[in-house]
C-alpha cells in the first residue's frame, strides 16, 4: 500500500480527470454508486475534498494498473470516494482495503505528520474525527484527545480550540483485553504549588471487563535517578468506570521529597461492583499499558 503526497494526488488526479474518456475512471462512493452524480463539477482534489466537506483527505493507490484509488479521511481511513473504472473494482478496492494494517502500520504515522505539516489544532481534528472519547490534561502543557485505537497530543496555545497538534500516541489493546484494564498517558504529575518535593502521577485507566469497576487500588513506587526505590505508596480511584470508558485520575501529593526522577505501577487492584476483586501484576500488568 502506498500513500501519495499532497502534490503528488493532485497531479494524478488531473491526469486521470482529462484522461476518463481513454481510460474510463470515475468517482465512486464506496458502495459503489457515482460520487457526484454531475462529475464535472469535480475535477481537482480540492473540489473532491470541498464536495466532501472534509478540510483534507489522503489517498491509496490500490490497484495502479487500472488507476483505483481511495481517497480517504486520515487517521479514521474512512473511505468518501473511489476512483475506478466501475462498481466491480470499486468492491474490489474495498476488499484489500485494511483498517487494522493501516491502524498497526505506518501510513498512520505518516498521514499524522502530513496534519502537523497542515498546522492543524484541536478544532481541526474534532471537525475531522468528532469529538474525542475522552479528554484529559497532561503536565499542564498539553492536551490529549483519545480516540479509539489513539490519541492525540495538542501543544496549548492561547484558546483550547487553537492548541496545535504535535503527537500521535497510539494503541495495542490486546494486553488490555486480557487483563481488563488499559492504562494510558501515565506520568509523573508534579504539583501545581511549584514546590520541588511535592509530587504524585497521572493516568487514564480504560475498562476492558465486562463488569463496572467501583474502586481501584493503584501501588505505584517512586525511584531515584539511579533506579533505586525512594517510596512506595497506594491511590484510591473512585468509580464508576464503565465497560470500554476511561477513567482519569490526578494525584499530586503522594510524595514528599526532592529526590524522585520517575513513577513506575507494581500493582492494580480492581474491585467491581459485584463484590469481586482482581489484582493484575507482573507481565500482565506491563501488557495493559495501551502505548505502542
Amino acid at each position: 500500500m502506498t500513500t501519495l503526497k499532497y502534490t503528488m494526488i493532485l497531479c494524478f488526479i488531473a491526469i486521470v480527470s482529462h484522461a476518463n474518456a481513454q481510460n474510463k475512471v470515475h468517482p465512486f462512493n464506496p458502495d459503489g454508486t457515482p460520487y457526484p452524480a454531475d462529475t464535472s463539477k469535480v475535477k481537482s482534489l480540492q473540489q473532491y475534498i470541498d464536495f466532501s466537506g472534509y478540510k483534507f483527505l489522503e489517498s491509496d493507490i490500490l490497484n495502479d494498473k487500472n488507476k483505483t484509488v481511495i481517497l480517504y479521511v486520515p487517521l479514521s481511513y474512512k473511505p468518501i470516494v473511489v476512483l475506478a473504472a466501475d462498481s466491480l473494482n470499486v468492491l474490489k478496492a474495498l476488499q484489500s482495503y485494511s483498517k487494522a494494517k493501516y491502524a498497526n502500520g505506518d501510513n498512520i504515522q505518516f498521514d499524522f505528520d502530513t496534519l502537523v505539516d497542515l498546522k492543524f489544532t484541536r478544532a481541526d481534528i474534532i471537525g475531522l474525527l468528532g469529538e474525542p472519547t475522552n479528554e484529559s490534561e497532561s503536565e499542564e502543557v498539553y492536551t490529549i484527545l483519545t480516540y479509539p485505537g489513539f490519541s492525540i497530543r495538542c501543544i496549548k496555545s492561547g484558546s483550547p480550540e487553537n492548541c496545535t497538534i504535535n503527537k500521535l500516541i497510539r494503541y495495542d489493546f490486546s494486553g488490555a483485553k486480557k487483563s481488563g484494564i488499559g492504562v494510558a498517558d501515565f506520568h509523573i504529575n508534579l504539583s501545581d504549588l511549584n514546590e520541588e518535593y511535592v509530587t504524585g502521577f497521572q493516568g487514564n485507566f480504560i475498562n476492558m471487563s465486562k463488569k463496572k469497576i467501583k474502586y481501584l487500588y493503584i501501588t505505584v513506587r517512586a525511584v531515584n535517578a539511579v533506579g533505586d526505590l525512594v517510596t512506595s505508596k497506594t491511590a484510591k480511584a473512585i468509580g464508576p468506570i464503565l465497560y470500554n470508558e476511561v477513567g482519569s485520575y490526578s494525584y499530586e501529593n503522594l510524595f514528599f521529597t526532592k529526590i524522585i526522577e520517575s513513577i513506575r505501577i507494581t500493582s492494580i487492584k480492581v474491585q467491581y461492583f459485584d463484590g469481586t476483586v482482581k489484582i493484575i501484576n507482573g507481565l500482565l500488568l506491563k501488557s495493559s499499558f495501551l502505548e505502542k
